[in-house]
């Protein structure tokens, strides 16, 4: 079996019971925090500063408020969501997405200046559960569950 070292998003609930849990399922995601530089034909720039998040598996894009907390873990490389989007194209959605933000908050004239302060891949955990011979899917942040039927 194979291992990969990933970045995993620290969960905001608290782990089932581990007799509870069949499988842990880890979910990609980048995350960017971005800075605008609004150039002015008459006075001094704007600054625009913000957390961008895309979905790797569904191309979605969310504004986000800060960079997750991770844990480094080695998990078994078939427990992985694979990407369906380059991180090139995630960077390119996460960059048309503050400019976005940018037009809308500022009349813009020039082009904003986009910089990458800081880029990461990181993973979110889905829990596998078995409760009462019920199986159940498990947000690892928002504690959101569905009932899985093979």
């Amino acid at each position: 079996m194979e291992f990969r070292s990933i970045d995993v998003i620290k969960p905001l609930i608290k782990e089932p019971p581990p007799n509870a849990i069949i499988l842990t399922l880890y979910y990609p995601y980048m995350v960017f925090h971005i800075k605008l530089v609004i150039r002015r034909i008459w006075s001094e720039p704007s600054y625009l500063h913000g957390f961008v998040t895309i979905d790797m598996a569904r191309s979605l894009v969310f504004l986000s408020d800060s960079m997750p907390s991770t844990f480094h873990a080695k998990v078994p490389s078939n427990l992985i969501i694979p990407d369906r989007i380059s991180e090139e194209k995630a960077l390119n959605l996460a960059k048309k997405k503050m400019i976005y933000v940018a037009m809308r908050k500022y009349k813009i004239v020039l082009p904003p200046r986009v910089e990458v302060l800081e880029s990461k891949k990181v993973y979110k955990q889905f829990w596998l559960v078995k409760v009462k011979d019920r199986k159940y899917i498990v947000d690892s942040l928002t504690g959101e569950s569905e009932e899985y039927r093979d």
